[in-house]
């Protein structure tokens, strides 16, 4: 707190917070205030990740415990499979016919049972390994894992999306680091049946922030910016007409006819391609006009 701007450049090099400068106002105290709880907010949950044991699925498949040791070898791909499951129920608890089902749908169920008691042991001995130990459970025949003491990535970026509609100047930074965690389908290159309607949640997700950043930045006139964003929509999921309508929106704005007509006539091709169809006569109507404005 001072009555001099020209320290402010000092203050801010050795980590301050905030600067008031005289005579102070209601707004700069709640300013500062908020800050400092954001701060503080920030530093409780950087303390709380650094303890918890970590599991990234989202266009990866990798572990570690909170120790920072690595999964660096699961002794069988049912293993893998088996861990991967559970994590992505959460910690729900599932009976072992259904595991039987999903990892051995064509053994007789003896054999399947069996095979998961020996799976069970492996997985609580490659997670021991690294130091992640009783948290595969067993109740009233089902199966779970203990998992408060753990972060996934999917599950950060699942529960942000659901619990936020709107992007705004107050959660924008939040918006876009969320984003970032999405990279790439669930597990990597390990493919697994069941988790299809679950890959296919997160890529709308994925869509829906994309598109809701780029219209953020079209209304603050941030052209590149809003670009950016829907390119990357639009290779998450190539017939999203909306991210196109938006691409040639920004076109548009920036005066670009020439990228405006590529990223039409890649839509179209898209269709008549791979549908044979064009696409909605909305989008077609926008195409239209937009050209004959430019």
């Amino acid at each position: 707190m001072t009555a001099y701007k020209k320290y402010a450049l000092d203050a801010f090099k050795v980590g301050a917070v905030s600067y008031i400068l005289k005579p102070i106002t209601e707004g700069d105290l709640d300013a500062t205030v908020n800050r400092l709880l954001k701060n503080k907010s920030a530093i409780e949950e950087s303390f709380e990740y650094r303890k918890k044991h970590k599991v990234f699925i989202l266009g990866s498949f990798k572990v570690y415990s909170n120790s920072g040791k690595k999964v660096t070898r699961w002794s069988t791909a049912k293993v893998q499979e088996l861990f991967a499951y559970l994590i992505c129920k959460k910690g729900r608890y599932i009976s072992k016919w259904e595991l039987c089902d999903i990892l051995w749908p064509k053994s007789y169920p003896k054999k399947a049972e069996h095979s998961l008691y020996t799976t069970i042991y492996r997985l609580r001995s490659v997670l021991r390994n690294v130091g992640i130990r009783n948290i595969v459970r067993y109740e009233n025949g089902k199966y779970g894992m203990e998992l408060k003491n753990f972060y996934c990535d999917s599950w950060e970026f699942e529960n942000f999306v659901e619990s936020n509609s709107a992007v705004n100047d107050e959660n924008i930074v939040d918006w876009e680091k969320n984003t970032e965690l999405y990279k790439g389908m669930l597990f990597g290159s390990n493919d697994y049946l069941w988790d299809m309607e679950l890959n296919e949640k997160l890529c709308r997700y994925y869509s829906f922030s994309t598109k809701n950043i780029a219209k953020y930045y079209i209304e603050l006139k941030a052209y590149n910016k809003s670009e950016r964003y829907l390119k990357k929509a639009i290779a998450a999921n190539s017939f999203d007409e909306e991210a196109y309508e938006l691409m040639m929106w920004v076109c548009f704005y920036m005066g670009n006819k020439i990228e405006l007509v590529r990223h039409y006539k890649k839509l179209s091709d898209l269709f008549k391609k791979e549908l044979q169809m064009k696409p909605k006569e909305s989008t077609i109507r926008l195409y239209k006009n937009l050209i004959m404005k430019l």
